[in-house]
């Protein structure tokens, strides 16, 4: 799916620049070539849509960056842009994704600090059966195992968290 949208993203302009009198080789040579920025715009967009690991990103930053700067030379005073509105622009939009690109590893990469603060804290057993084994922590119910398979609790006894793995808790029993 994502070849076809990159193919589609790459024909599509050079079709509708041929249909305009526009060659290729102009827009290569960055003579009347805000359709670069555009471009590299739509990539930074498309990396939000598909799980491409910020490629289409980096490389959407990069044809913007260089579609932007071709605006102060643009022959069309409807698309030329001052130095200072470029360098403006620039960093508005490179540093909109580098920062959305860095709180997204740091969301990636950062333990949650919520769940490991249950952790040595007295749970309640609500109910434990073969099917259904749950405990009460802090107003939540949760499913739990027993780090010990052959202990039964029965409910309303007091238990340990020891751990948790995604949404299931280790207990064991008060005092052990």
């Amino acid at each position: 799916m994502t070849k076809y949208l990159i193919f589609l993203l790459l024909v599509i302009p050079s079709v509708a620049s041929a249909d305009a009198g526009v060659s290729m080789d102009a827009i290569i040579s960055f003579e009347n070539t805000p359709l670069i920025a555009f471009i590299g715009f739509a990539l930074i967009a498309m990396e939000f849509i598909l799980p491409t690991k910020g490629v289409l990103g980096l490389v959407g930053i990069v044809l913007f960056v260089i579609g932007t700067f071709s605006l102060a030379d643009a022959t069309n005073p409807n698309f030329r842009l001052s130095y200072t509105e470029i360098i403006l622009l620039n960093l508005l939009v490179v540093g909109t994704c580098l920062f959305i690109g860095y709180r997204t590893i740091r969301g990636y990469t950062l333990k949650n600090s919520a769940v490991t603060s249950w952790i040595d804290q007295e749970a309640t057993v609500i109910d434990w059966n073969e099917n259904t084994k749950r405990v009460e922590l802090n107003g939540a119910v949760w499913n739990a195992v027993a780090n010990d398979l052959a202990i039964v609790f029965s409910a309303g006894q007091k238990v340990i968290v020891i751990s948790q793995d995604n949404l299931i808790l280790t207990v064991k029993a008060k005092g052990e």
